[in-house]
């Protein structure tokens, strides 16, 4: 514990020096990178995947439009902290190992734009409702305002 805590202060203390000690070790022995890469992939699935995902459309969209934290929590709040298309809470899909994710109306692979008026939220996770749509154009917030409206008459 205490080697590690050096060896940060050390990164910390000669960003560029441990950088360049980063750089060697890798080009000596880059087989070696590649298989803990490769170990890594295999025991960690499902964030490897995600991260994958989330890197391309956060470079897909980057120049069409951007939203901040402080709008997707404004839309789920608008929506009950619910996912759209199965009804259940934030507090529900934390229960069954699901979160609850934006999600583009019209995906960003067909071309939609990445602004808050093309987001819903959707659950994400094992058999998430945001991992069947996949990228399909189907907008759940057309089915709440229906559902609102035969409610209140």
């Amino acid at each position: 514990m205490i080697f590690r805590t050096n060896a940060k202060r050390y990164r910390e203390q000669n960003p560029e020096k441990a950088k360049a000690q980063v750089l060697a070790a890798r080009a000596k022995n880059p087989e070696a990178r590649y298989e803990a890469n490769r170990e890594w992939r295999k025991n960690n699935l499902e964030r490897s995947r995600h991260n994958s995902l989330a890197g391309f459309h956060r470079r897909r969209s980057r120049y069409q439009g951007t939203w901040t934290g402080a709008e997707w929590t404004a839309l789920k709040e608008f929506y009950g902290n619910r996912c759209l298309a199965c009804g259940l809470t934030e507090d529900e899909l934390r229960l069954i190992g699901r979160k609850l994710s934006a999600d583009h109306v019209i995906p960003v692979a067909k071309g939609g734009p990445n602004v808050i008026g093309n987001i819903q939220p959707l659950c994400f996770g094992k058999g998430g409702c945001n991992n069947k749509k996949q990228a399909k154009t189907t907008d759940f917030r057309l089915l709440v305002e229906k559902r609102c409206a035969i409610e209140s008459t």
